[in-house]
């Protein structure tokens, strides 16, 4: 089994879902998580039949904390490595 972890692509895809987690959990930190996840159901109520992507999730959590969420994400996001 551990042959086939670590093959290159299967090596790329974990840091890559790890890099998602800690993304997720770095907004959570900043923005406290009760605004977090009120801001998730909101997120799944708004868009539950259309199309959301992550910068609505974004604008809902800027929204919901007063805080300046984007900014942060797309530090976490763009940056190199892992946050």
């Amino acid at each position: 089994m551990w042959k086939v972890w670590r093959t290159d692509i299967n090596l790329y895809y974990v840091v890559d879902a790890y890099k998602g987690a800690l993304v997720l959990e770095k907004l959570e930190e900043h923005t406290s998580r009760e605004i977090f996840f009120q801001s998730l159901r909101e997120f799944f109520e708004k868009y539950r039949l259309k199309e959301g992507d992550l910068n609505d999730f974004v604008a809902i959590l800027e929204k919901n904390s007063g805080k300046p969420v984007k900014e942060l994400f797309q530090n976490l996001t763009t940056s190199t490595g892992l946050p």
